[in-house]
């Protein structure tokens, strides 16, 4: 499968160091946006906003293989004994190939917005999670006006 080596020149130490470069370059972009109120603010809610977005992707990523393995024990591919020996490295395996998505759009779009709106003290609960709202639906219809060739 083509993405075996996305997946495995990621998880090589190159790929490593390239994964840290997109996780610290959006730190110097926050410090930038932000400007002088970047001193009190600091950089502990975008280190949260890290974190959450790595537990997600980790709950989505075990999800989709969890769900997946069950799809194909009911279709008689596979047997339930193999659960848990192939559960793990499916979900590893989401994860590290979803980072291709998930690192640049927090990088491009989650940090520089979540620091003006903090800038403008505009960042609320509310504001976030309709923000999140809108832009999972635009991703949705993005999706949806190319559907795969299945």
């Amino acid at each position: 499968m083509p993405t075996d080596w996305i997946v495995y020149w990621l998880t090589r130490p190159s790929g490593i160091a390239l994964i840290a470069l997109a996780i610290a370059l959006p730190f110097g972009l926050w410090r930038a946006v932000l400007g002088p109120s970047g001193a009190s603010v600091g950089y502990r809610p975008l280190a949260a906003g890290y974190l959450s977005a790595m537990i997600g992707l980790a709950v989505i990523s075990f999800g989709s293989a969890y769900f997946e393995f069950s799809n194909r024990v009911a279709s008689g591919a596979l047997k339930e004994a193999e659960r848990w020996t192939i559960v793990p490295g499916w979900s590893i395996y989401l994860a590290v190939l979803s980072l291709l998505f998930v690192l640049p759009l927090i990088a491009l779009v989650g940090v520089p917005l979540s620091a003006l709106l903090l800038r403008l003290r505009r960042l609320t609960y509310p504001v976030i999670a309709g923000g999140t709202t809108a832009f999972w639906l635009a991703l949705s219809c993005l999706l949806w006006m190319f559907p795969s060739n299945e």
